[in-house]
């Protein structure tokens, strides 16, 4: 059984990259994004600096796969544990039901995927999960346009920001803008939901859309669950693709907690 390239592509768009970045707080008070809402959107930095080294230790990857009718192709399934700063461990793999993990370890272009959600530089496109449009240290890359009214997102009230995100280089590769929509908590500023594209996309993707859903109960506000649908030609075939990704058992970085 051959592992999905649709699969492993859409993977390495969403996944790749776990580190935690620094924090500069007076940049983050001066950037033009903090001046452009000063309000509710400061509020998502600081929030965001509260957490951002927190690291989930699970993920599960469900990535579905259609052809240009639509019509159903492939389901791949991949459960990881992930460890800040090293690759990450594939515990367990399915295509369309069928056990594929010793299979799928055995795959270099997946060793490399796994050794990519450790380093973040085997995509120069992948999207990273310490790239984010409320870093306190990347404001001054940030353009923000709060919308007026309010949405229930998930039983609480958001207000709706446009954002663009220019986020940091990738080794050999260019820099990717991220284009979309922040909802947040319309009290507390809390982050709920983030929905964008990237511009450029990678060479075999032709339209994609991501979304990020944050976890909303008590405890640290982390991501909860990443999502992708797009389309793609791989080998010239038409594909339709979408993926989900939840996280889980969160866990402090070591080194944060000693600072603390």
């Amino acid at each position: 059984m051959k592992f999905s390239r649709a699969a492993a592509l859409a993977a390495l768009i969403l996944f790749t990259g776990l580190a935690c970045g620094r924090s500069d707080p007076e940049r983050a008070r001066e950037s033009p994004a903090a001046k452009a809402a000063p309000g509710l959107w400061q509020k998502a930095v600081e929030i965001y600096r509260a957490n951002r080294d927190w690291y989930p230790e699970k993920a599960a990857i469900v990535s579905e796969v259609r052809n240009g009718s639509n019509k159903f192709l492939s389901l791949t399934e991949m459960f990881l544990t992930l460890r800040p700063g090293g690759p990450a461990r594939l515990d367990r793999s399915l295509r369309n039901g069928v056990d594929t993990t010793a299979k799928t370890r055995s795959k270099a272009k997946v060793r490399d995927l796994l050794e990519g959600i450790a380093d973040g530089e085997n995509n120069p496109f992948a999207i990273s999960m310490s790239d984010s449009p409320f870093d306190p240290d990347r404001q001054e890359a940030v353009s923000v346009t709060p919308r007026e009214g309010t949405k229930v997102l998930r039983g609480r009230s958001c207000r709706l920001f446009d954002f663009s995100f220019s986020s940091g280089l990738k080794k050999g590769g260019r820099r990717v803008t991220w284009l979309g929509q922040a909802w947040l908590e319309d009290q507390s500023g809390m982050p709920v939901e983030l929905a964008f594209s990237i511009s450029p996309m990678p060479g075999k993707i032709r339209s994609a859309k991501m979304v990020y859903r944050y976890e909303t109960e008590p405890g640290p506000c982390v991501v909860k669950e990443m999502a992708i649908t797009g389309t793609g030609r791989f080998l010239f075939i038409k594909r339709h693709f979408k993926g989900t990704t939840t996280f889980s058992q969160y866990r402090r970085a070591p080194s944060a907690a000693v600072k603390r």
